[in-house]
């Protein structure tokens, strides 16, 4: 499985590709190095909860490309944009660590100095491994084949990964020729960062006239390669001009918006809604009606209308957004402070169900599951439920949410997790006369943790990435800190 927060790397990764008028080399960089952070992070996975961990990188994006590729249609698979041009590349795409060994530098195709024919082939076996697979697929579609597509692939996209990260850039030639490689590498690379994002490069969150009661939903979604799949939300505001609605994430009165969630088979389909919306889209990560993180793009506007005595500046609202969350914060604190220093079992509801994790009394302290879905079982289960209530709302009141369920259980799930990897001795591992005291020590410890990973994922809301604002409002609230 792909983290939610693995996921949010990616969607940052390939939002700066969109974004930004960068050339294909650069893009290629930036994707990979993501990448690189997301297999380590799947391996740990593995590792803490199989034992069967791979040290080499190769080994790690191998097994991530058959986590991401392997349940696609081979047909499907061996017709998506890059494959065909990578494989047509001439001279072949030549492993420039080999090719070091013997010219002292990359391979170049202008240079005179040139490798043997055993040398060429042990420098080129990566990219003739991989036309070989990709030929294999296209005769006989099967799940043997398309496997070893897959970890061909993988090899071939390590080997263009350590050239561009190692590659000479003396010879314009040279570059040019890596450029055109790295733009069919970029076009897979779009595919596999779909994939990460549960085909979110195929969505539209849809508000206005592309609704279901929309206008537009027929032509452009019924009769264009398009289905409705959900709903979902996201908070923002909506303007309203004389022709059209426009989302705004940097409303000065945020809200929450629903969403149609609408999924369409080609990028051809989507760029038809391009030509007649006329606004620039950008991936959002968004709930569904499960709570569940979904990715799509969305229709935003370009500069303010709402304020007539002009524009309000990128900055103000960032600055607007930031007071919220702090104020937010502040509230943790207050909560959490609250909660730590109840030293009973409060009266209240002793079961609650979130989507992926069930918080319940018992007379015991386990939790069961994954980092995904769980059960956790504790004797002052009613403080937990009526901690996360009371963070919820707060978080409601100050960003006018109306979710079904809080929108952090994840992370609540998430501080649950870790404590039972660091702490694992206290789940179902005390004695029955300290069974108690030992509960009511993991509760305020456990209060703590929770408010730090919701603190942190409040924080995300304003770009604080690094939790800076949480770290500055919880030391001031700390006296003599």
């Amino acid at each position: 499985m792909i983290s939610e927060e693995n996921k949010r790397l990616a969607l940052k990764a390939i939002s700066m590709c969109f974004l930004y008028n960068l050339n294909n080399q650069l893009k290629c960089n930036d994707l990979f190095g993501c990448l690189n952070r997301i297999w380590n992070s799947v391996n740990f996975e593995r590792s803490q909860e199989q034992g069967d961990g791979d040290a080499s990188d190769t080994a790690k994006l191998r097994k991530l490309l058959l986590l991401l590729l392997r349940n696609l249609d081979s047909e499907h698979l061996i017709n998506l944009s890059g494959f065909r041009d990578l494989r047509e590349v001439r001279p072949f795409i030549h492993d420039d660590s080999i090719s070091r060994q013997y010219l002292g530098g990359p391979f170049d195709p202008t240079s005179e100095n040139s490798l043997t024919n055993e040398q060429t082939v042990e420098a080129t076996l990566a990219h003739q491994e991989f036309i070989s697979s990709f030929d294999k697929l296209l005769e006989g579609p099967n799940a043997k084949n398309k496997k070893r597509f897959i970890e061909k692939l993988a090899r071939l996209l390590y080997v263009i990964r350590s050239n561009i990260a190692h590659g000479s850039k003396t010879h314009y030639e040279g570059s040019h020729r890596n450029e055109e490689i790295c733009s069919y590498t970029y076009e897979i690379l779009k595919h596999i960062f779909n994939a990460i994002l549960d085909n979110g490069l195929f969505k539209i969150a849809a508000y206005g006239e592309l609704k279901r009661t929309g206008r537009l939903f027929t032509p452009l979604v019924e009769q264009n390669d398009g289905q409705f799949v959900g709903e979902a939300s996201i908070m923002g505001g909506l303007v309203h001009s004389s022709n059209s609605i426009m989302f705004d994430e940097f409303s000065e009165n945020l809200e929450q918006i629903e969403l149609d969630l609408l999924e369409f088979k080609t990028a051809r389909a989507i760029h038809n809604i391009d030509v007649v919306e006329t606004m620039p889209r950008t991936l959002y990560e968004l709930r569904n009606a499960e709570n569940e993180t979904q990715f799509a793009w969305i229709y935003t506007r370009t500069a303010s209308i709402t304020d007539r005595l002009g524009p309000t500046s990128p900055r103000d609202r960032e600055a607007q957004l930031e007071e919220k969350v702090r104020t937010f914060l502040l509230s943790l604190v207050g909560i959490k402070t609250k909660y730590q220093t109840t030293q009973e079992k409060m009266g209240g509801k002793p079961q609650i169900l979130f989507p992926r994790l069930t918080i319940q009394e018992g007379f015991s302290i386990k939790y069961e599951g994954n980092f995904e879905n769980g059960t956790f079982t504790h004797p002052f289960a009613p403080n937990f439920i009526s901690y996360i209530s009371e963070v919820d709302a707060s978080y409601r009141s100050l960003f006018g949410r109306r979710d079904e369920h809080p929108p952090f259980v994840g992370r609540v799930r998430g501080a649950i997790w870790e404590d039972l990897q660091f702490n694992r001795r206290f789940y179902d591992g005390y004695s029955e006369e300290d069974f108690m005291e030992v509960g009511l020590n993991m509760y305020i410890h456990l209060v703590g943790e929770m408010t730090g990973f919701i603190a942190l994922w409040a924080c995300h809301f304003c770009g604080d990435e690094d939790g800076e604002l949480w770290e500055q409002v919880n030391t001031d609230a700390i006296p003599n800190a």
